[in-house]
């Protein structure tokens, strides 16, 4: 598996978190579609390893991604090799 790399942020709205990791291990033996399949698994160990395994993602009527609740904002992304995730509690 690939490592998670983490980095926790302060600016003057308050404390945050970026994750990300690197999926070409994981892609290595992969086709096209399976690579799809690959890169959501890797933002789900993503987010459990790096909020924990309660925090839990629900998406509005556009298909945006909110932490469950409403509380906070994260930002979802991915490359051909990487995924992303950040959360910050107040932007």
């Amino acid at each position: 598996m690939s490592r998670i790399l983490k980095h926790e942020f302060e600016n003057a709205a308050g404390r945050g978190i970026v994750s990300w990791m690197c999926l070409e291990d994981l892609k290595a033996n992969a086709n096209t579609f399976q690579n799809k399949q690959v890169e959501k698994e890797a933002m789900v160990i993503l987010l459990r390893e790096t909020m924990g395994s309660g925090f839990l993602i629900e998406r509005d009527e556009f298909g945006k991604p909110w932490p469950f609740n409403k509380t906070g904002f994260i930002s979802i992304s991915h490359s051909a090799n990487w995924v992303a995730f950040c959360f910050h509690p107040n932007q």
